[in-house]
Parts: structure tokens; sequence; C-alpha cells
């Protein structure tokens, strides 16, 4: 193998490992958002702040969750 063919892998395979890193954070970031709403609406009943916002966020999160599941990456990615 040549020197500019293993450079040529090397830099696709970085960029492959830069792709998935990002995917996997992205992934992580969506889950512990849902996550985040979840967990308002379970504590929401304390507040009646929170309480106001609580069917709407509800909505929204079920709505995200269902999204993000069909897409091909749940809770547990």
């Amino acid at each position: 193998m040549s020197s500019k063919t293993r450079k040529k892998k090397i830099t696709w395979d970085l960029r492959k490992l830069a792709n998935l890193i990002q995917k996997k954070l992205v992934h992580t970031l969506i889950n512990f958002i849902l996550v985040f709403f979840f967990l308002l609406i379970s504590f929401s009943h304390i507040s009646w702040v929170l309480g106001f916002f609580q069917e709407g966020v509800g909505v929204l999160c079920i709505c995200c969750h269902f999204l993000h599941s069909k897409m091909g990456f749940g809770f547990v990615s």
C-alpha cells in the first residue's frame, strides 16, 4: 500500500469515527432531553407553574419520543 493510499484510508477512518461519535453524542443529547421532559411531567404536579405546561410538554415529549424511536434509535442505542 502506498503512502498516499494509506493517508487517504487513515483520513477516511478518522472521518468515519468522527461521524460515529457525533451521531452518538446527538442521540445521547436527544435521549437526555426526552428523559428530562418525562421527569418534568412526572414531578409537575408539585408546582402549579409547571402544571400549567404539563399538557403541552407531555404531547411534545410523546411525539418526539415516537419520531426518535421510528428513526431507528430509541432510549437504548
